[in-house]
C-alpha cells in the first residue's frame, strides 16, 4: 500500500517561485519546479504519494487550522511536514460557505515593508493597498482602511519581538505533543519553522538579481530537502536554525552523501 505525505505551511512549503501554479513566474523558470523539495522528495522516499496542503501567505493559525481539519484522514505509515511561518504574520478569514473558507486575508512582513515605505515616501499614495492584496479586497468589498488598521495593529502589537517569541514556542509545544499522539498511531509527524529560510540560497541570489523573488532557489530546496531527510533519518522532529547550527557538519555531510549540493547554476537570460 502506498503511504502519503502530507505537506502543511506557506510559500515555502508550495514551491513559491519556481511553481507556475501558485506564482507568477517568468517564462523559462518552470524547468527548475522539479527542485522544489515538496516535489524532489518522493526522489528519495520510496512508494510515497504527495499531498500538498500548503498555501501561500499563510500564517500559523492558518496552518494549524488546516492541519486539524485533516487529523483523523491520516493512517498509519504516513509521513506529515508541518512548515510553519513568520511568527510575526497574521490572517483572517474573509469568506466562508458550504465549510469552505473562500478567501483569506494574510498581512505579511512583505505587505508591512510596502505600507511603512509608503508612509515614508515624500509623495504617499492615498488609501496605498499593495496590488497582489487589491483583488482580495475589492472582491470582498473591503475598504483601504482596513488595510491600514491592520498593518498598525502588525506593527504595534505582532512585530514585538517578545510576543513573537511567545507565539514561537506555544506552537512549538503544541506540535510536540502531537508529535507523541501521532506516532500511537503510527503517523510520523515532522515540523521545521521559518528560522531556517535565510539559509537556503534565494532566487534573488540565483539569478544575480535578475529574478526578484525572495523564495528559495533550487539549490535553496535541495538544501533544505537535505536537513529535512538528516531529521527523519535522525528522528528529529522540530527542525530550526538553532538545531541545524548545532549539527551543523553531520547535515552537511548528509546532503553531500544524498547528492543534493550539487549546484544548480541559473541558465537563464535576463527577464
Amino acid at each position: 500500500m502506498t503511504n502519503t505525505l502530507h505537506i502543511y505551511g506557506d510559500s515555502f512549503s508550495a514551491g513559491y517561485g519556481l511553481t507556475p501554479r501558485i506564482s507568477n513566474i517568468p517564462p523559462g523558470y518552470a524547468q527548475y519546479e522539479s527542485f522544489t523539495w515538496n516535489k524532489n522528495i518522493t526522489n528519495f522516499i520510496p512508494n510515497i504519494e504527495v499531498k500538498n496542503n500548503a498555501i501561500p501567505g499563510s500564517s500559523n493559525e492558518i496552518i494549524q487550522s488546516i492541519f486539524l481539519k485533516d487529523l483523523n484522514t491520516f493512517k498509519s505509515g504516513d509521513i506529515v511536514v508541518i512548515g510553519l511561518s513568520d511568527y510575526s504574520r497574521i490572517s483572517t478569514i474573509l469568506n466562508y460557505q458550504n465549510g469552505k473558507v473562500t478567501d483569506y486575508l494574510h498581512l505579511t512582513g512583505r505587505a508591512y515593508m510596502l505600507h511603512a515605505q509608503n508612509l515614508l515616501s515624500k509623495t504617499p499614495i492615498k488609501n496605498f493597498i499593495p496590488h497582489y492584496l487589491k483583488e482580495v479586497f475589492g472582491k470582498n468589498n473591503l475598504p483601504a482602511s482596513m488595510f491600514t488598521n491592520g498593518m498598525e495593529f502588525l506593527h504595534d502589537f505582532y512585530l514585538n519581538d517578545k510576543i513573537r517569541d511567545s507565539k514561537r514556542d506555544y506552537f512549538k509545544d503544541c506540535y510536540l505533543s502531537l508529535v507523541e499522539f501521532l506516532s500511537k498511531q503510527g503517523i510520523s509527524l515532522y515540523v521545521w519553522d521559518s528560522t531556517i529560510w535565510g539559509d537556503g540560497e534565494n532566487i534573488i541570489t540565483w539569478s544575480s538579481n535578475t529574478y526578484k523573488d525572495s523564495h528559495w532557489s533550487p539549490n535553496g530546496n535541495n538544501f533544505f530537502l537535505g536537513y529535512l531527510l538528516w531529521g527523519i533519518s535522525n528522528n528529529f522532529r522540530y527542525l530550526d536554525l538553532k538545531l541545524f547550527r548545532q549539527h551543523k557538519s553531520s547535515v552537511l555531510s548528509y546532503i553531500k552523501e544524498k547528492e543534493l549540493n550539487k549546484y544548480v547554476e541559473h541558465l537563464l537570460v535576463a527577464i
